[in-house]
């Protein structure tokens, strides 16, 4: 409807300046004149919009846009021309032919020609806004897309060495320590439950986050005769913090498979808030971090929260900072 108003207002202004000086002679023919102006800026717009632009602007063929939109716009100016002709020659007061040819009249019919050029290509932007917005969003859809494909993938990441070893060593004890090898199949539960059910979401409660931990290490104690750890939280309102799953296993991980390699053997983590920040901290006897699993960390971090977090490693201590 702007559009409409817009055309309607444009095109009236140009008949009724064009006969100002013959409005008299002309009289209520005046109407007539600007209605059919308006249908052809309508025609050439809507032309413009719904074939000129998809069928050659959107595809890149702008030498043919350019020139089949200015041959569009001619055909307007030339409309124009050939009414006031008519009309004046059926009042008796046209102008010759000749007229037409004068240098003051081509560069007035040119400089019409620009501004309606001008006026119409706006129909364009219009198009173009839209069809950018269509793609920009297409665009965010995609990327979205394969950013929730990675942090999946990066979620997906659980040692499966670490689950072969449990049910390993758990067949083992079924006969000698059955009491044993229950605690580790219900922890291993616990632990498969969380993955795949909890994990599904985009947050999770910091205290399930924690109890996963704690599964996870005791696990790994039972496993191993020779690790320790202590998981300690001093953090208000647990259970009102969310945070991404498995967003803290990682660390573990990658210290973990550390020891094994140098039989290294404990691990103490601590949580806590200061204002809305969240610290997570994570210290063991390695004199050495593992930099490569450190960039995977960082890698899924900068996929989850961009800018809002602070990371250090440093020896033997890993600190994390979350802005909630």
């Amino acid at each position: 409807m702007l559009l409409l108003v817009a055309l309607g207002a444009v095109s009236s202004q140009q008949i009724f300046v064009n006969y100002e000086a013959k409005a008299d002679d002309v009289g209520n023919w005046i109407y007539l004149i600007a209605f059919i102006a308006f249908l052809t800026y309508l025609a050439v717009t809507y032309t413009n919009i719904y074939k000129l632009v998809p069928t050659l602007l959107l595809k890149k063929r702008y030498l043919k846009y350019a020139i089949f939109f200015s041959l569009s716009v001619l055909m307007i100016v030339l409309v124009q021309i050939v009414m006031e002709y008519v009309a004046f020659s059926l009042l008796g007061t046209g102008h010759r032919r000749e007229h037409y040819l004068n240098l003051p009249v081509i560069i007035d019919s040119f400089s019409t020609f620009m501004l309606t050029l001008i006026c119409i290509s706006g129909s364009s932007i219009t198009v173009l806004l839209r069809y950018w917005m269509m793609e920009s969003e297409r665009v965010n859809e995609l990327e979205k897309i394969h950013i929730q494909s990675e942090v999946e993938q990066l979620k997906d990441q659980i040692n499966p060495t670490f689950l072969f070893n449990i049910l390993s060593s758990t067949s083992a004890l079924v006969k000698v320590k059955p009491e044993k090898a229950s605690d580790m199949l219900y922890r291993l539960s616990q632990l498969l439950r969380y993955q795949l059910y909890d994990c599904s979401r985009d947050k999770v409660l910091l205290s399930s986050e924690i109890k996963f931990l704690n599964n996870y290490l005791a696990l790994q104690k039972l496993y191993s005769d020779n690790f320790s750890f202590s998981v300690s939280a001093n953090v208000e309102n647990m259970n009102q913090i969310f945070v991404s799953p498995l967003l803290f296993i990682p660390f573990i991980q990658n210290i973990v498979n550390k020891t094994e390699k140098d039989e290294v053997s404990f691990i103490q983590i601590h949580f806590e808030t200061n204002k809305n920040i969240l610290i997570f901290t994570c210290s063991s006897s390695l004199k050495e971090l593992n930099e490569e699993g450190i960039s995977r960390i960082k890698h899924r971090l900068d996929l989850l929260y961009k800018d809002n977090y602070t990371l250090s490693a440093r020896e033997n201590k890993i600190e994390l900072k979350l802005n909630l």
